[in-house]
């Protein structure tokens, strides 16, 4: 099933992060499947669904794999640009929770949590979300636009 897209973002020119930003302290690394090279100076991107017609929600596990069927998905890398270049996002994307897929970590108790950058009012934020929670259509995956 092709996944529906939201308009894209213009081309981002950003710098390459000076500190990592997205390393809890004690967490381990997951490997994820479909993740995109990392960028070399600028990059565009695009918010996928991830639910089937007819589907309201889906665990975070099912999100996840297809998401990974996707590919193309913006990694680490990718997301600490994008962070630091936040002020640029469009508008309409605050609209959605975005699903950095390609960043996914266990946490000391062995908990996998995705990493999702969110509108709080009057910026962006981020967090980690755990993947036995349910994901709706308020959320939206980050991949790299073809």
């Amino acid at each position: 099933m092709a996944s529906k897209t939201a308009q894209q973002l213009p081309v981002m020119t950003v710098q390459e992060p000076t500190r990592r930003l997205f390393r809890p302290e004690g967490w381990g690394v997951v490997e994820v499947e479909g993740v995109a090279s990392a960028p070399e100076k600028s990059f565009e991107i695009e918010l996928a669904e991830f639910l089937h017609d007819g589907e309201s929600f889906v665990d975070g596990e099912t999100m996840l794999k297809r998401a990974e069927e996707m590919g193309d998905l913006v990694g680490e890398l990718h997301a600490e640009w994008i962070w630091e270049g936040r002020d640029t996002i469009q508008v309409e994307y605050r609209a959605f929770v975005l699903v950095i897929a390609g960043v996914v970590r266990s946490n000391p108790d062995g908990r996998r949590h995705v990493l999702c950058l969110y509108w709080c009012g009057d910026r962006w934020d981020s967090d980690w979300l755990w993947l036995e929670f349910d994901f709706n259509s308020n959320y939206r995956v980050v991949r790299l636009s073809k």
